[in-house]
């Protein structure tokens, strides 16, 4: 879990933001560190990298609760 924080905070490597969400979020869906809310975490650490990236036209929030 350090691994994907240290790697989620870094900004020295120039990757895409939109790579790097989708890293970030297979990366904590296979660590899987709580019994339940991994997939509701994982696509709003998506959707924060996404709402990040410059190569994004619009920067929109997603909807990650779902019913």
């Amino acid at each position: 879990m350090n691994m994907l924080i240290s790697y989620s905070n870094d900004k020295s490597k120039k990757i895409d933001l939109i790579i790097k969400s989708a890293i970030v979020h297979l990366w904590f869906v296979i660590i899987h560190p709580f019994e339940y809310g991994n997939g509701t975490i994982a696509r709003a650490l998506s959707d924060m990298f996404l709402t990040r990236s410059e190569s994004s036209p619009k920067q929109i929030l997603l909807n990650v609760i779902s019913n």
